[in-house]
């Protein structure tokens, strides 16, 4: 071979084996950029971002995707909406853990959101991300008689192992709920558990079973009270009422007894009452249920009552609840959609939506309006059941949706975001909550199994819309609750979507007042992100360019290896 000819045929290889790099280099490139940038994939999408949760600069493991889709039309999801995504896995993530929070003392107290992420305080955790929880019912549209109204919770409501109210009774059910579980070693549990009360008098052998705990007086009940209520009476006068002095604690945990002693005995059609203490525990009776009350009890009469939290499956596990918190419309179970979708309301609503993938993986994921104000979200009927399959839930259920929709995430200056759709033009007063917690020391046994989450509450919570298979109406809150000043470093809320004059969820209802969001000591406001936080870009564009200075220099490297292989080879063709 002449020396003409070795240089040409050099020259193919190396232009060869330089092209086939190139294309390899350039795909792999592609695909690592995209198996980063897009954890998800929507039709129509217009932005679509994800970024590592971060706190003082170290990587918690929990990720938040944010993506706006706005040309999706008939092939996608449609245009104008927000899908918020916060993603953790406690089983890889031992620092991670899943607290229910809610709004104060009592069931009836209410807030935004974001004013009780930034009361939140436990020694060494903060909230990387919250969302608004379980619907609520206003106690007289159940058919209760009360002297003055209250909100109660669909699903049993657990803070911390104290069980605050049963599920809702057979007398008052409105919708199928179910009950997200967070147990003491971590695991998650999606379920229709509830919650058992028994009465015994000590004195005299009697038991009996009540309907619920902290539930709506429903004619025909028998209800167990204390002050987690509220500090008030709110029964008519045609119940007979039973008052116990807790011996110590009136407080219901799972399945311990609380003792006391009666006190008083009020008869049906008296007229004036106590309100509830701090140590007082009321039985409380109407319509037919009075005769298990009724020459029962005598003042004087020890009595205890334990209240416990069982589910058919999982028995076990919902033994250890440590956190619950509920909502309704079952869209997925074990991998199955729920077939009742289908008798579902077509409209589109705000959504919050709650579950967990095969992997344990938690997401929290919210679909609203954009800044806009247009009021969308998802169709249950057609939409939302294959959205969560999609997007690879394996079990999930809706928290409150509509204009109470409310996410909350931290992002990486220390200041929290609020992601919201105001139908009211103001974030909404709700009533409780699920936070992701990042723990700087966690429990040593705290190393989560199946499916993942640890708690300590605080409180908020959320109601106001409650899509029973086609949604449901109640009232927009009108309490105000107090402001508490947050701890030094606790990171600020800056809200995000600029509030704009929109329809309320019920058509043609007049707005009602609620807490606007907080601007209290610690709690600042920041200019709207217009459906991108401009950090997360320049995180994202950072990760980018370096992984592109690596891809680069791999091609390099390979091209050099290339090339003199290929001499090697023509020198020993010689």
């Amino acid at each position: 071979m002449t020396n003409n000819k070795k240089h040409i045929y050099l020259t193919k290889m190396i232009a060869i084996v330089f092209a086939i790099v190139m294309v390899l280099g350039i795909f792999g490139q592609s695909a690592i950029l995209d198996a980063d940038a897009t954890r998800f994939s929507f039709v129509g999408e217009d932005s679509n971002e994800t970024t590592n949760i971060k706190l003082n600069g170290k990587d918690t493991g929990a990720v938040y995707t944010r993506v706006h889709l706005g040309s999706g039309g008939s092939a996608g999801w449609g245009a104008n909406r927000i899908i918020n995504i916060v993603e953790a896995n406690p089983k890889q993530h031992p620092n991670l853990s899943f607290e229910v929070i809610n709004s104060g003392t009592y069931l009836k107290n209410a807030a935004p959101l974001t004013t009780e992420v930034a009361k939140y305080k436990e020694n060494g955790k903060t909230i990387l991300a919250a969302v608004n929880g379980d619907w609520m019912s206003w106690s007289n549209s159940l058919g209760a008689e009360v002297t003055s109204n209250y909100r109660v919770t669909f699903s049993p409501l657990v803070l911390d192992g104290e069980i605050w109210c049963s599920q809702m009774t057979s007398a008052e059910q409105l919708a199928d709920y179910y009950t997200l579980c967070i147990t003491k070693d971590n695991k998650i549990l999606i379920d229709k558990p509830t919650v058992i009360t028994k009465i015994s008098n000590l004195t005299t052998g009697k038991k009996t079973t009540a309907t619920g705990l902290n539930r709506a007086p429903v004619a025909n009940s028998l209800n167990v009270y204390n002050n987690r209520l509220n500090d008030s009476n709110y029964v008519s006068t045609d119940a007979y009422e039973v008052v116990i002095k807790a011996d110590s604690s009136s407080r219901f945990v799972n399945g311990q007894a609380v003792t006391g002693i009666v006190t008083k005995i009020y008869p049906a059609n008296t007229v004036s009452r106590d309100g509830l203490s701090n140590d007082t525990i009321l039985l409380t009776a109407r319509g037919s249920y009075i005769s298990k009350l009724k020459d029962k009890y005598s003042v004087g009469d020890k009595v205890s009552i334990t209240a416990e939290i069982k589910c058919g499956t999982n028995a076990a596990d919902w033994k250890n609840c440590e956190e619950a918190v509920g909502g309704q419309c079952l869209v997925m179970k074990d991998g199955k959609i729920n077939n009742d979708l289908a008798a579902a309301g077509t409209e589109q609503y705000p959504t919050n939506i709650i579950g967990y993938k095969k992997d344990g993986t938690v997401m929290m994921t919210m679909v609203t309006a954009d800044t806009h104000g247009k009021y969308v979200g998802l169709n249950f009927r057609t939409q939302i059941a294959k959205f969560c399959k999609e997007i690879g839930y394996d079990t999930c259920f809706l928290f409150d949706g509509g204009g109470s929709t409310t996410m909350v995430t931290l992002d990486n200056n220390g200041k929290y975001v609020e992601r919201a759709c105001y139908s009211d033009g103001k974030i909404r007063d709700t009533w409780n909550g699920l936070a992701l917690v990042y723990d700087e020391n966690p429990a040593a046994d705290a190393t989560p199994t199946q499916d993942p989450a640890t708690p300590t509450p605080t409180k908020t919570a959320t109601p106001t819309k409650a899509p029973t298979a086609t949604p449901t109406k109640t009232p927009t809150p009108t309490e105000t609750p107090s402001s508490v000043p947050t701890e030094t470093l606790t990171p600020t809320i800056a809200p995000t979507d600029e509030p704009s004059s929109v329809p309320t969820e019920e058509s043609g209802a007049t707005n009602t007042e609620t807490e606007q969001s907080p601007t209290a000591e610690g709690v600042t406001s920041q200019a709207p992100d217009n459906d991108n936080d401009n950090n997360s870009n320049d995180n994202n564009k950072k990760d980018n360019n370096t992984r592109t200075i690596i891809i680069i220099a791999s091609v390099a490297a390979v091209v050099a290896v290339a090339i003199i292989v290929t001499v090697i080879i023509i020198k020993k063709k010689k």
